[in-house]
């Protein structure tokens, strides 16, 4: 007769624990985070580092206050790379910090150094030094820092991909902030891939697309009224004549796929056999496409894998796109 007390006491410890891991607020103080292995940093400094920066980013270098989202192009206007800009100050000296694909930092500090002519320019490369991390919470208070990191500021793109922190390299980010749960980094791509956002060369090809093709003017990444930069005229025409005929989306594969079986690149096929985009990249279900908009949306789509099995998926337009697109 003794254990059923125990057995109500059990009962009543489970039923309390339940209530505390299901509470709104307690999921609200739960932060994932994850360091971004696959992102690098350079820092760039110098009197004349927001005029350099003028004339080779998208974007109007003022407003990075503190983080913008652009994109360099070459002379032709097609992507060369993406990268995130981050302002910062430290001892009086204003400064930048250019995110990047760490698999072309190199290429970026060389790009901007055959740029530099005679600016008064340092362009150093801090990845040994300074380390990006992502954070994705509920509640932005939730995230309540015991040690001010070095930067903190919301995703510039898209308020839905958290934020990015930037601490030293040798630190761990739960040594700034309570709350912490380190995820792993494909937590943070799978974010991507749901929202139709491409990051890094092997996302966004080198020398091949289109600025706005990768939704550069609907994530805040271009300004049409800033003056001249590197592939200015062709993005500015384009814009202007309003023919944007293709755009990345984010796509759901309806069967289950290993991630090597649909590889980058593959032609999407809609519904009616033709040729309607590329795939540009691809996380378990979820993708994203740079598809024709037009010849996309009315049915279902597919692709190749390198076995030859033909696999289907479905785009949508993201619902953080302008209505009237």
């Amino acid at each position: 007769m003794q254990i059923l007390p125990r057995i109500f006491r059990q009962n009543i410890i489970n039923k309390n624990l339940y209530r505390l891991y299901t509470n709104k607020s307690t999921l609200q103080a739960c932060i994932e985070c994850a360091p971004l292995l696959e992102r690098s940093l350079l820092r760039i400094s110098g009197p004349d580092a927001a005029t350099f920066l003028q004339g080779l980013i998208t974007n109007d270098i003022n407003t990075t206050e503190p983080a913008s989202y652009a994109m360099l192009l070459n002379p032709k206007g097609r992507i060369l790379y993406d990268i995130l800009l981050y302002k910062n100050r430290n001892d009086d000296e204003e400064y930048y910090l250019l995110e990047c694909d760490v698999r072309v930092n190199t290429a970026i500090e060389n790009h901007c150094k055959f740029y530099k002519l005679r600016s008064k320019v340092d362009i150093v490369n801090v990845d040994q030094e300074l380390a990006v991390w992502w954070a994705k919470y509920n509640d932005r208070e939730s995230l309540a820092f015991k040690n001010e990191p070095i930067l903190r500021t919301k995703d510039p793109r898209l308020q839905k991909l958290g934020e990015r922190i930037i601490i030293p390299r040798h630190k761990n980010l739960s040594e700034y902030a309570q709350n912490l749960i380190n995820v792993n980094y494909q937590e943070y791509v799978d974010d991507r891939m749901k929202l139709g956002i491409c990051e890094g060369v092997s996302e966004v090809i080198t020398g091949e697309s289109l600025p706005l093709e990768y939704n550069l003017d609907y994530l805040d990444g271009v300004k049409f009224d800033k003056g001249c930069y590197l592939g200015q005229e062709l993005t500015a025409r384009t814009y202007h004549t309003g023919v944007i005929r293709k755009r990345l989306m984010p796509v759901i594969f309806l069967n289950p796929i290993d991630d090597n079986a649909a590889f980058l690149g593959s032609t999407v096929l809609n519904d009616k056999n033709k040729n309607c985009g590329k795939l540009r990249a691809l996380s378990g279900k979820y993708g994203v496409a740079l598809l024709r908009i037009a010849d996309s949306l009315s049915g279902l789509l597919s692709v190749k894998t390198t076995n030859n099995t033909e696999v289907t998926l479905t785009a949508s337009k993201p619902l953080w796109w302008p209505q009237n697109n």
